[in-house]
């Protein structure tokens, strides 16, 4: 008897292969047939030619503090991923010696925009070492799977203590140290180690963060460490000071190159387009495969869409966010702040004033360049256009409407009873278009990458890249070519896997765990993202949940339904497995 089967599904396996009709055997979370499926079972899922997908994996979140309290992890859960990969970017919240927690908190707040007072709400910091930190994210059952990098930043600071923000110079037996610190991770089960040199990371006191500055040699000794425990992976997060030409890039190149002589395991490394740089990726790919050349291969993490803000009267930033009378308006709720701002004499005083800078107003620059750079915003509607014209920008919509473009924004703003939304795409908008995106997703050593779940909760909203891959690259894109099913699926999924050296699952075969998805293929659909306040400490984040899945298993049970959580807890904590 078997606990579970679907039957006739369109399987796109997870290896690239072209989709094929069969049915699904489950037992024990494992499956155990695949082909035509006679043998009973206590459950039947008639997928009657919905797509059946592995479940996906996710290798970019930031769900290190939130994978803490959070049993669902809504925004992942509901867009079809079933393993979720923290700790990415040198980011983390462990390890942590005890008085060090404000500064992870510093940390975590200025890099990745999870609220301070969040934070302080939901952290119970019941650990020291990284090894104490996945036992206590092993004690909470939870939807789906969850596995992490150890960081370099905060190895660095457990190992270093506050020398490590101070940018100086460290001795070998500094350097000795932080390699203890990451054996340590990784014989505890971390899946890898990320190191990062984003030089638009920034802690949110204003201080870079604690690996931005760490010696050339720091970063060759972790990469010896992590050769030295086959099978993880090693994330090198540059974004190259956002083009070639720069010294900075040169430096992290020349890096990187040492980084893969020492042939650590699988090695990833960004791919974006930066804004007014178009083709600049070219360049920085061209490089990549110059160092790669003695076959060690870097899987470059590309974007599936544009990486851009979300713009409303409750998020971070706004046009309005800094004009005098919006301030008595942003403790209301979006209706009662849409009222107000439907009055003639409100409206009128808004616009006539200019926007005012707190004092280290970090933000300030964003909400005043907003106005001149009018041709890159777009109104977000309830079926948002990742792949929006210049005809539809806020600039072309003034002009051709007579409005000016703050009498735009304003409108778009209050509309939705005060939940309307502005998108602002900045990184991977080559040319205002995504075929750029589109020829990286195709490299051959590409996976898709930065959905940045649990993080940036009130500013960027890409964690249902999966829902979205599958909706618009295989299925509805009209502006360019898209891409093929098979092909989407695979890096969303037996890539990923095979990435991290997670041979239980990532494609539909025998002997795989049953994490899977099974889609209405034509009524997958992303919703408009939404503006909760759901998180610890009232706080709000913006999620955007797909309507279209049928079901999602974990381990064989059914973790969602159509569309609905069903209060499964099947997820676990992935630990790598310890070297011999």
């Amino acid at each position: 008897m078997l606990d579970a089967k679907i039957t006739d599904g369109l399987i796109v396996d997870g290896t690239g292969a072209l989709p094929y009709s069969a049915d699904i055997g489950i037992r024990d979370g494992m499956i155990t047939e695949v082909g035509t499926v006679t043998t009973p079972a206590r459950r039947s899922i008639n997928a009657d030619g919905a797509l059946v997908t592995p479940g996906f994996i996710d290798m970019h979140t930031h769900y290190d503090a939130q994978a803490t309290w959070d049993p669902e992890l809504l925004a992942s859960s509901r867009n079809g991923v079933t393993t979720a990969i923290m700790g990415n970017c040198g980011v983390g919240c462990a390890p942590c010696r005890p008085g060090d927690e404000e500064v992870l908190i510093d940390l975590l707040a200025g890099v990745e925009d999870i609220p301070v007072e969040v934070l302080n709400a939901a952290m119970t910091w019941r650990w020291e070492t990284f090894g104490d930190y996945l036992s206590v994210l092993e004690e909470t059952p939870r939807a789906i799977d969850i596995g992490a990098y150890v960081s370099h930043g905060t190895a660095r600071l457990f190992a270093l203590g506050r020398r490590a923000l101070d940018g100086g110079a460290v001795s070998a037996d500094d350097i000795a140290a932080v390699q203890a610190v990451v054996r340590g991770a990784l014989e505890a089960g971390a899946l890898g180690v990320s190191s990062g040199r984003i030089f638009s990371h920034h802690m949110a006191s204003g201080r870079m963060t604690p690996d931005y500055d760490a010696p050339d040699a720091e970063v060759l000794a972790l990469a010896d460490t992590v050769r030295a425990t086959p099978g993880r992976a090693f994330q090198f997060a540059t974004d190259f000071h956002q083009h070639l030409g720069s010294d900075a890039a040169g430096r992290d190149l020349a890096l990187l190159e040492g980084v893969v002589r020492r042939r650590p395991g699988a090695i990833s490394v960004a791919l974006h387009e930066w804004p007014r740089l178009t083709g600049g990726w070219r360049a920085i790919d061209a490089a990549l495969s110059e160092i790669e050349a003695n076959g060690t291969h870097l899987i470059r993490e590309v974007s599936a869409r544009a990486i851009g803000m979300m713009i409303g009267l409750g998020l971070t930033i706004h046009p309005f966010a800094r004009h005098p009378s919006f301030q008595p308006l942003r403790c209301l709720s979006p209706g009662e702040r849409a009222a107000r701002m439907r009055d003639p004499a409100v409206r009128a005083q808004i616009l006539r004033e200019s926007p005012v800078p707190l004092q280290d107003d970090l933000d300030f620059r964003h909400i005043s360049a907003m106005p001149n750079d009018a041709a890159r915003l777009f109104v977000c509607d309830a079926r948002p256009d990742y792949e929006p014209k210049p005809s539809a920008s806020v600039l072309a919509t003034s002009e051709r409407t007579g409005r000016s473009v703050m009498e735009v924004f304003y409108d778009a703003l209050i509309a939705q009873d005060g939940e309307g939304l502005l998108y602002y795409p900045f990184f991977n908008f080559d040319a205002q278009a995504l075929e750029g995106v589109r020829e990286r997703l195709m490299l051959p050593n590409a996976i898709v990458s930065f959905g940045d779940a649990g993080a940036h909760s009130a500013m960027i909203c890409d964690s249902a890249y999966s829902s979205f891959c599958l909706e618009f690259w295989a299925r509805d894109r009209q502006a360019g070519a898209r891409l093929p099913l098979e092909q989407v699926v695979a890096k969303m999924t037996g890539r990923q896997a095979a990435h991290f050296g997670l041979q239980d699952r990532g494609c539909v075969r025998v002997g795989k765990r049953a994490d899977l998805n099974v889609i209405d293929y034509p009524s997958l659909a992303c919703g408009q993202p939404k503006l909760v306040q759901d998180l610890p400490g009232g706080g709000k984040r913006l999620l955007q949940l797909a309507n279209g899945y049928l079901a999602t298993l974990v381990a064989g049970e059914v973790v969602v339904e159509r569309d609905t959580l069903t209060g499964a807890r099947p997820g676990k904590l992935v630990r790598a497995p310890r070297a011999n």
